[in-house]
């Protein structure tokens, strides 16, 4: 059984008599000692505590759409820093660019000026 959240892919783990949650971000769970050497499978409690464990270790969603907010606000920055170029490059003066952008032609001058080399 593999589970997946975003980011993590999670998945129980074969032991030498045992059980044990793995997760591609690189956590592993405690130990169950569950199996002999007769029956190697995966009993269903033991699973639902690993599911249980794996999940725990999650980011709550709180810091996960924290997460992917920044994501957004770094893209929309590179976004338009690469507008801002292309505006300069097509011979637009400051004054332009920061009435596009709703501030100040100095503003947009000590924000982006730097980005434009």
């Amino acid at each position: 059984m593999v589970w997946r959240d975003d980011e993590h892919e999670g998945q129980a783990e074969r032991l030498p008599g045992g059980w044990r949650g793995r997760c591609a971000c690189g956590w592993s769970g405690p130990s169950h000692v569950t199996a002999t050497l007769l029956d190697p499978s995966l009993p269903p409690a033991v699973e639902g505590e690993i599911h249980r464990e794996w999940a725990a270790h999650l980011p709550p969603p709180s810091l996960r759409a924290l997460r992917q907010a920044a994501a957004a606000a770094q893209s929309a920055q590179e976004h338009l820093e690469a507008a801002v170029r292309a505006a300069r490059a097509d011979g637009r003066s400051w004054a332009d660019i920061g009435a596009a952008a709703g501030i100040t032609r100095q503003s947009a001058h000590e924000r982006w000026a730097k980005a434009c080399g």
